[in-house]
């Protein structure tokens, strides 16, 4: 063969082998659709069975449970009732009047409520003579009254108020003045108490601004006079 057509021969494969070795892709280039290749210098994988004892305890220790996250705390609101007063009207001791009376704020726009406790009851007024030394002596005295006109009467046989002359039970002050008013006209000087009993007594209960004071005087004409208005400064909290 000619020598020359041979150096051509050798030259043109030169030249293909050096094309085909550019065109290869880096050792650290990454191929569509083929794994990157794995950096000389990257950490080499070890089975556990390849582990020394201590790492495979390490691998085996059981994970710590997450601690539970801290339940929210709640913040409660005081409520400011500075400038208020709460108001008590009372006691009544029917709770029929009570509720009718609670009936008439409500009516008036105000908010009620009608609290029961145990309290004392007035039963009544009593007009008497005090005691006297003796039963005779109480009897001549309420001899010389029944003959003057004096109307009912009777001697007190016990408690603390023996041998004192009873003159009447009445339900208001005014029938019991009158009544010892007459007995007074005829020399003597009665008494006027008030008796009372145990038993169940209700209050009316409201807040209200202390600059504007609400009126109950009009709702409590006629009314036993024990019943009265109280007003204080209402808690800081409700």
């Amino acid at each position: 063969m000619n020598l020359r057509v041979v150096a051509a021969l050798l030259v043109a494969a030169n030249l293909m082998a050096a094309a085909w070795w550019l065109m290869q892709p880096s050792p650290n280039t990454a191929v569509p659709g083929r794994a990157a290749p794995v950096p000389l210098d990257a950490p080499r994988l070890s089975l556990v069975g390849e582990l020394d004892p201590e790492a495979r305890k390490a691998l085996e220790k059981p994970r710590s449970a997450e601690a539970p996250a801290a339940a929210p705390t709640t913040v409660v609101a005081t409520v400011p009732l500075a400038g208020l007063l709460c108001v008590a009207v009372g006691p009544f001791d029917d709770q029929a009047v009570a509720s009718a009376t609670a009936e008439k704020l409500r009516t008036a726009g105000v908010v009620v409520d009608v609290r029961e406790e145990s309290g004392q009851l007035r039963t009544g007024y009593w007009v008497h003579l005090p005691p006297f030394p003796s039963r005779e002596a109480a009897e001549q005295v309420a001899a010389d009254l029944g003959q003057r006109g004096a109307g009912e009467l009777f001697i007190v046989t016990a408690s603390e108020q023996r041998h004192a002359i009873s003159l009447g039970l009445f339900s208001t002050p005014e029938r019991a003045d009158q009544r010892a008013a007459e007995v007074g006209e005829l020399g003597y000087r009665p008494r006027i108490a008030e008796r009372f009993r145990e038993g169940p007594v209700y209050w009316l209960e409201y807040r209200e601004p202390a600059e504007m004071v609400f009126d109950v005087a009009p709702l409590l004409l006629g009314m036993d006079p024990a019943i009265q208005r109280s007003a204080r400064s209402c808690p800081t909290t409700p």
